[in-house]
């Protein structure tokens, strides 16, 4: 089949659908294989890699870079290496269920609930999720951690059980885009059901059979298993080492379990240049395609990325393109296709990221930093812009379209703290990590200033520009709420408006307030140990304080324990017991010293103010206690990560 993309329908109309000239096999492999020397190898963070480009059905280059184990010295082998690509899996999860569309198993616009068996949505919002909103990023489900780091003996644990505990909405649906694993692994869930057999089997039946992809599967089978690279890592003294991998052959599958190879993916990447059809057989129908490449689906300002079903609009070297990134313990993967071109290019790196043995704040966060170090992208989309850069023909002039007058007055929405959209679904966890990541918008005299950043001025509609920065900020505001988006990276997380009750300093607040509650009481305690009934309520705030401090040591140390790995246990209802005791505590100490007061502030030898300043401090710290606990999810909740 020629290469009549349907995609083409919402590039950019005023670019020439020219064909790059003079790429061959050799052009790419001198490109690429200076671009494994000069960017992927580096610092020896990427051990080794595979890189595979197609061009008009054909392949230009399916190449192993490094080694796959450092320790053997196994050289990747891009025909048997089996690369995990994790979310750029999201791609087949989508063309799986558009094809059970076509076939009548699936309706975009039903709720999802109607095909699901043994769990359920839960019905937080009214609007139901539906296959369209799932597909779009916009069901409301939490995006992070849950559901998917969760294992045992190296698999991960995903019971029906346990899906469900975590099946939450965190957001109204279709009102905001949040990138989203827990929809994609639900959407995965659908799929199997409506196929009447897993999703594994779904994917099989629906995409890898009719593409003829023999060596791609969902997890890595048995037999594969011999052809995974080793998972690396470093240690705390910064020596690399290896790690266990990880599976997740579970109810998330869908979000990121594909493991496949690069010659496996250079078919893939022609099918998808040619509406899903390769060597006779199609996944989809053209008019299908079409909707899982529209991208003005949700493109939430007129200059920002949009993306498709799934797919995602990119930008290299001022050349339109396509596709989907993905990472996934040890590996990271980038496919990117640029329709006008008939090019794609797919890269995976083996990365020294592999996931701790036990989660806990200072394990993610760590995590988290590593992470920033390496940037697990920034190889893969360097390499993609010096192949844009140096091997396409020069873009032709944008025409930018009449745009309406600018309306200034859009600034008066703006200023505010904003967080992302993402959330990872466990409410004292995900509080934590929105007032560490906020960002901070203010203005003067028609001067935005984003986190320190700036000068940022409208230089269009809803569109704030910086002469310090290589992209610009998009606003929008529909009345009720304000969306900030920038036009680097992936399309779907947007900024939201922090209201001020969630403000960065009134949410880490508590961490300092319950050390007021615990070392005022035991001071209080010392200094009253004469009186009995002085004593009593010191002990009283003493025990409140501490059992606040204990408890969110554990909350800390070990959420993993209860949250994303066992479940409810006896240790997890201890702890949480005497958070639930810590705010009554609080609560009774506060009614006693309202209604005793003065019988509290007398004592013989002390300053009648230095008492009284204590027990104000006290009172406010209890205060605090009691406003803040609920606020974090902890009272009256005993067994559960989830607020």
């Amino acid at each position: 089949m020629k290469k009549t993309l349907s995609i083409l329908i919402f590039a950019i109309t005023s670019w020439t659908n020219a064909a790059a000239q003079n790429i061959d096999s050799a052009a790419v492999e001198t490109l690429m294989d200076q671009a494994w020397e000069e960017i992927l190898s580096q610092d020896n963070a990427v051990p080794g890699a595979v890189i595979t480009v197609v061009k008009d059905g054909d392949v230009l280059l399916n190449k192993g870079y490094g080694v796959s184990d450092i320790d053997t010295g196994a050289p990747v082998d891009p025909d048997m290496t089996r690369l995990r690509i994790g979310s750029t899996s999201k791609l087949f999860t989508a063309l799986t269920a558009l094809a059970l569309i076509e076939d009548g198993k699936l309706e975009f616009d039903v709720d999802v609930n109607k095909y699901l068996t043994e769990v359920k949505v839960k019905d937080e919002y009214p609007e139901p999720v539906t296959i369209r909103s799932l597909l779009s990023h916009q069901s409301g489900f939490d995006a992070g951690v849950n559901g998917y780091m969760v294992y045992d003996n190296n698999d991960v644990v995903m019971d029906k059980v346990y899906y469900q505990r975590h099946l939450n909405r965190v957001r109204p649906p279709r009102r905001e885009i949040g990138y989203d694993n827990m929809g994609l692994g639900l959407l995965g869930t659908v799929s199997g059901i409506v196929n009447g057999s897993d999703f594994p089997q779904a994917v099989e039946d629906k995409v890898l059979t009719p593409l003829g992809l023999t060596k791609t599967a969902m997890g890595v089978p048995d037999r594969q298993l011999a052809h995974l690279p080793a998972c690396h890592t470093w240690n705390e003294a910064g020596e690399a080492l290896k790690c266990t991998p990880k599976f997740m052959y579970n109810e998330m599958a869908g979000a990121g379990d594909i493991s496949t190879t690069g010659s496996d993916m250079a078919r893939f990447m022609i099918a998808l240049l040619a509406e899903s059809c390769l060597e006779g057989r199609c996944v989809v129908s053209s008019d299908m395609f079409a909707e899982f490449t529209d991208l003005d689906r949700n493109r939430i300002h007129p200059r920002a990325k949009g993306m498709g079903y799934i797919i995602m609009e990119k930008e290299f070297g001022g050349h339109f393109a396509i596709g989907h990134d993905g990472g996934q313990d040890g590996f990271s993967t980038q496919l990117t296709l640029f329709p006008q071109h008939g090019i794609g290019i797919f890269t995976s790196q083996l990365l020294f990221m592999g996931m701790p043995e036990r989660w806990n704040l200072s394990a993610m966060l760590d995590f988290v930093n590593r992470g920033s170090k390496i940037n697990p992208y920034a190889g893969h989309n360097e390499l993609t812009q010096r192949f844009a850069n140096e091997l396409l023909p020069l873009p032709p002039e944008k025409q930018v379209s009449a745009e309406q007058e600018i309306d200034p007055s859009i600034l008066d929405s703006i200023e505010g703290v904003y967080f992302g959209t993402r959330s990872i679904g466990y409410q004292f966890l995900d509080k934590i990590f929105r007032a560490l990541g906020q960002v901070s918008v203010t203005q003067e005299g028609g001067n935005v200033f984003i986190d320190g950043t700036g000068p940022w001025q409208l230089t269009g509609p809803g569109v704030l520009s910086s002469e310090d920065a290589e992209h610009d900020y998009y606003i929008t505001d529909n009345g009720k709420d304000v969306f900030l988006q920038h036009s680097a990276g992936m399309p779907p997380d947007m900024l939201v408006k922090v209201p001020a009750t969630q403000s960065a300093n009134l949410t880490l607040l508590p961490f300092l307030l319950p050390i007021l509650l615990a070392f005022p009481a035991l001071i209080y305690g010392y200094v009253c140990r004469g009186s009995q009934n002085k004593l009593r309520f010191g002990l009283l705030t003493g025990f409140a304080g501490f059992a606040v401090l204990l408890g969110f040591y554990c909350e800390l140390e070990y959420f993993s324990v209860g949250y994303l790995e066992e479940g409810p246990t006896a240790a997890l209802v201890l702890w949480r017991l005497l958070l639930n005791l810590a705010w009554l505590a609080s609560l009774l100490s506060l009614v006693l010293l309202l209604r005793n007061h003065s019988g509290l502030l007398g004592f013989n030898g002390f300053s009648q103010i230095s008492v009284s300043l204590l027990v104000l401090l006290l009172a406010m710290s209890m205060v605090v206690v009691i406003a803040l606990l609920p606020f974090w999810g902890f009272v009256g909740n005993f067994t559960g990560g989830l607020g």
